[in-house]
C-alpha cells in the first residue's frame, strides 16, 4: 500500500501541475507534511507564472525498509524516476524553454496515517543524471 500511495501522489502531482491547481485534493489524498508543501507550493509557483505541466513521470519505485517489522507504519521508499516525458509549457502558446528531465534519484518517507491510509510525507529528489 506504501508503493500505491507513493505512484498516486506523483499522479496526483502531474494532474494538479496541469490543471495549476495547488489545492487539487488527490495532493492531500496522498501526500502530507513537508511533501505536501512541497508539491504545492511547486504547483503554486508553476501556476503563478503562467505555466502548466505535461507528461507522465516515469516510476520504478522499491521498498527498502518497512518499520516497525512485526506491524509497519513507515516505508522508505527509493527510485529511479524519469522526467524525460514530462515538460512545463506556456498554455497561451508563448514559447517556454523548460530545462530538460531525466532519471533522478528519489528517496521518499511514507506513513501509515490514523486513518488507515498511506502517505507520502518526506521526499529528496535529486538532480537530473543522479541515477
Amino acid at each position: 500500500m506504501a508503493v500505491a500511495a507513493y505512484i498516486s501522489m506523483w499522479r496526483a502531482y502531474e494532474k494538479a501541475l496541469a490543471a495549476g491547481d495547488p489545492n487539487a485534493p488527490d495532493l492531500r489524498t496522498y501526500a502530507d507534511g513537508p511533501a505536501l508543501q512541497l508539491l504545492t507550493r511547486a504547483v503554486r509557483s508553476t501556476s503563478e507564472a503562467g505555466l502548466r505541466g505535461a507528461g507522465t513521470t516515469t516510476l520504478s519505485p522499491n521498498v527498502v525498509g518497512m518499520y516497525p517489522i512485526g506491524a509497519p507504519t513507515r516505508a522508505t521508499i527509493t527510485d529511479c524516476m524519469d522526467t524525460s516525458s514530462t515538460r512545463v509549457y506556456r498554455p497561451d502558446g508563448q514559447p517556454y524553454a523548460d530545462n530538460p528531465g531525466g532519471a533522478r534519484q528519489m528517496t521518499a518517507t511514507v506513513v501509515l496515517s490514523a486513518d488507515g491510509t498511506w502517505r507520502v510525507t518526506q521526499i529528496k529528489l535529486g538532480q537530473v543524471g543522479s541515477c
